[in-house]
């Protein structure tokens, strides 16, 4: 049976074919960016890097259909509906920070095409988002916008404030796989230059000062392993010239102390060796020949990998979020969490939690295909095993049908029996006890098989993650979901996957 994102591809392409493919004027995109759009990138999606990168950062964590790899899938789609670029408006979250959450970003997806009815029939494609789910698709002229309801409402809205240069530096990208371009409104210059007095120089404060006073707007134009390249347009010839001096300075001073980036050691004096900066008119032009970095020393490659990373860590969260969800539903209607196993009569295991939380996940048609009284690998229920429902998945490098999502048993873990306790059994706190772990692909299992990952006490990362950084997820059992390092004390994770240990314990890391 066709999925119904691949559905869609065959729709899509047979629709758009016949009209003419996607075109490259983003002139009127500044009309899509509100108050608290910050910066917009435009992304080769036809380009194997960073088009694949960057689809998992547009598409990994909006569409609602199941595929071993959604991005990818979507990424197909589009190319074959003759979209080449896609665009990410990035706005900030309009809330104040404060201590324990600073400033969020979010990004709405735009997606040109040449013609509105080709919009509206790529809007209309099953699998997009629903706004019961807190994302919308909607269509203004030629474009199709993908992202978070709100923020896609207030792109439509109209009456933005002005932003000149957001054409003019997008074409100075050039063919760039990657162009991010920030055009800053009148409003937000402000903004930045009452923050900016309380920046340290070391932090980058004179430069920014500077930047925000005299630059009309920046594009960063990335080709991956070639080059990257930042130009900045300034009020004048003479703008130019101050602003050089700062940011030649920056470089060399507060740039070129930098020893490590998220802990990572970098050498950012070859980077600065492969720089060359000119003025240009009214321009600075700051360009770096990726080809000239000795091996293993390209930074802009490693911010890529941390940050796509990033990316698949928080999907992985949300996933591990809606588990937590899932499993408090159960809580609900039985009064206790779900068992290990769906059993027979004699206790042997059968079937596993995974598909005991299926009538919860909107799957219960799913749920009544199963046998639930034959063996996971009878006959019957083994044809059910592809069809695994996309929380449960982390990784799209294992065979189809596997998860890493398990619980942690054994006589030390809340699942010592096998069977779901209530709340009251958690007598060191359900925020303090571990239900739910990430573990690596080797102890991966067959999500509607009864096995999970048997917990040494004497090992307690023993087949755990890496699979997102040094370190594993967990979910707690009040539904609150943490990244433990994997250096964290031994003695710290012992206690956090006991529910009774009557020990006084803090996560580790947070």
């Amino acid at each position: 049976m066709l999925r119904p994102i691949a559905i869609g591809t065959l729709m899509l392409t047979m629709v758009a074919s016949p009209l003419a493919l996607a075109a490259d004027h983003e002139e009127d995109l500044a009309a899509l960016m509100d108050e608290f759009a910050v910066a917009l990138a435009r992304i080769d999606v036809t380009a194997d890097e960073p088009g694949a990168t960057f689809a998992a950062l547009a598409f990994g964590g909006a569409l609602q259909a199941q595929s071993v790899n959604l991005p990818e899938v979507f990424r197909k789609l589009l190319t074959a509906a003759g979209v080449r670029h896609v665009i990410l408006i990035m706005q900030v979250d309009p809330k104040l920070p404060t201590g324990s959450r600073p400033f969020a970003m979010d990004a709405v997806c735009v997606i040109p095409f040449d013609k509105a009815e080709a919009a509206e029939t790529f809007a209309k494609l099953p699998g997009l988002p629903t706004a019961s789910s807190g994302r919308r698709v909607a269509t203004r002229g030629r474009y199709c916008l993908v992202g978070g309801t709100g923020l896609v409402d207030s792109a439509l809205a109209g009456n933005h404030p002005p932003r000149p240069g957001v054409s003019a530096a997008l074409a100075a990208a050039g063919d760039a796989p990657l162009a991010i371009v920030i055009a800053p409104t009148a409003d937000q210059r402000h903004v930045l230059s009452s923050l900016l007095p309380t920046l340290p120089a070391e932090h980058g404060g004179d430069i920014l000062r500077d930047w925000s006073q005299q630059a009309e707007w920046t594009v960063i134009a990335f080709v991956p392993e070639k080059s990257f390249k930042l130009i900045m347009r300034t009020k004048s010839p003479q703008s130019a010239i101050a602003l050089a001096g700062s940011l030649d300075g920056f470089l060399s001073g507060t740039v070129g102390k930098i020893r490590a980036i998220n802990g990572r050691p970098v050498q950012l004096g070859a980077v600065l060796a492969a720089t060359e900066q000119r003025v240009e008119n009214d321009e600075i032009v700051l360009n770096v020949d990726l080809a000239k970095l000795p091996p293993g020393e390209n930074i802009f490659r490693q911010v890529t990998d941390s940050a796509l990373m990033a990316v698949n860590r928080q999907q992985a969260t949300n996933h591990f979020k809606q588990i937590g969800i899932l499993m408090h539903n159960h809580y609900d209607v039985h009064k206790k969490f779900p068992d290990t196993a769906i059993r027979d009569a004699n206790g042997k295991p059968l079937l596993s939690w995974r598909v005991q939380l299926l009538p919860f996940v909107g799957q219960r048609a799913l749920y009544n295909e199963f046998h639930l009284d034959e063996p996971w690998d009878s006959e019957h229920n083994r044809k059910l095993i592809e069809r695994m429902p996309d929380v449960y998945r982390l990784t799209t490098g294992l065979l189809p049908g596997k998860t890493c999502i398990q619980l942690p048993v054994g006589a030390a873990t809340a699942w010592r029996d096998g069977r779901g306790l209530t709340y009251r059994e958690f007598t060191d706190g359900t925020s303090k006890t571990i239900l739910a772990v990430e573990t690596d692909d080797e102890h991966a299992v067959i999500w509607t098989q009864p096995a999970d990952l048997a917990f040494d006490p004497a090992d307690p990362t023993a087949g755990l993650g890496n699979h997102f950084g040094e370190g594993f997820l967990a979910l707690s059992a009040d539904g609150a979901v943490h990244f433990l390092p994997r250096g964290a004390d031994t003695e710290t994770l012992r206690q956090l996957f006991t529910p009774n240990g009557e020990e006084v314990v803090e996560w580790p890391g947070q």
